[in-house]
C-alpha cells in the first residue's frame, strides 16, 4: 500500500525537482531527506526515482552531476539494521543505470523536533507517515469508550484532543522544516485523509474500527475466563 502511495506521488516530486532546479539552478550536491523512512525497500524506490528525475533533468550534462547525500529518518526503535542490509542491493538497481555518487545516512529521531542544522536540506519527502501523532492526544483519559481512534460512540471532546493533537505536532513539523531546508527548497508530503466531514464514520478508517473491536472482543473473552477461573 504504502509503494503505491509513493507511486502517486511521482508527478508532483517530478514537477517539484524541475521547479526547483529552473530557479536556483543546479547545485554540485544535494541533500533529501525522508522522513518515516521504515526499514522496508520503499525508500530506495524513492531514491531511484529520484535518482532517474535529476538525469533526466541533466542529460544536456551528464558529466556535471551532482553528489548526493540521502538521509534516511525514523524513530530511533525503527531497524535501521534491515535498511543498510537492503542499502547493499541498492547499487545493484535493475532501472537505468545510475551515475550519481550516492551516500546514504541513517538519522534516528522524531521528525516532530530539528533533526538537521539550520539551512543545509535542498529536499525533503515523506510518505504515510505525518498523519502518526508524536503522542496520545492529551485529555483523552478514559473518554473514548473502547475505541483505539475515533469511534461513532467516541464523545466531541475526543474529536477535539485528536485534532489540537495534530494541530500541535503540524506545526512543530512544519517550524522544524522551515529552520533546515535552505532558501528555494522543496518539500512534498503524502499522508492520510479523507474526502467527508464527519471522523467518526465507519468509512472514515474502516481498518482501525474493526481492529478496535477485535481487541474489546480478545479483552472481554480473557475477563470472561478469568472471572471463571476464579
Amino acid at each position: 500500500m504504502q509503494k503505491v502511495v509513493i507511486s502517486k506521488t511521482w508527478p508532483v516530486l517530478d514537477e517539484t525537482l524541475k521547479s526547483m532546479f529552473t530557479e536556483n539552478g543546479f547545485p554540485k550536491s544535494m541533500k533529501i531527506a525522508d522522513l518515516g523512512c521504515s526499514s522496508g525497500p520503499n525508500s530506495f524506490f524513492l531514491i531511484s526515482h529520484i535518482m532517474d528525475t535529476i538525469q533526466d533533468l541533466w542529460k544536456h550534462n551528464l558529466n556535471n552531476l551532482p553528489q548526493l547525500e540521502v538521509l534516511l529518518n525514523d524513530l530511533p526503535s525503527n531497524d535501521f539494521n534491515n535498511l543498510f542490509k537492503l542499502e547493499s542491493n541498492f547499487s545493484q538497481y535493475n532501472g537505468k543505470e545510475k551515475k550519481l555518487d550516492c551516500f546514504i545516512y541513517g538519522v534516528p529521531g522524531s521528525f516532530y523536533d530539528m533533526l538537521f542544522p539550520s539551512n543545509t536540506l535542498n529536499f525533503v519527502f515523506s510518505s504515510y507517515s505525518v498523519h502518526w501523532l508524536s503522542q496520545i492526544p492529551e485529555g483523552l483519559g478514559k473518554n473514548n469508550k473502547e475505541n483505539i481512534y475515533i469511534g461513532i460512540t467516541s464523545p466531541p471532546k475526543v474529536f477535539e484532543a485528536y485534532a489540537n493533537q495534530f494541530q500541535r505536532d503540524f506545526s512543530r513539523f512544519l517550524s522544524s522544516r522551515a529552520e533546515e531546508i535552505t532558501f528555494g527548497g522543496r518539500m512534498v508530503l503524502a499522508f492520510l485523509g479523507r474526502s467527508f466531514a464527519d471522523p467518526s464514520s465507519k468509512d472514515a478508517y474502516p481498518l482501525l474500527t474493526v481492529l478496535g473491536e477485535a481487541l474489546s472482543d480478545m479483552v472481554a473473552q480473557v475477563i470472561c475466563f478469568g472471572t471463571l477461573a476464579i
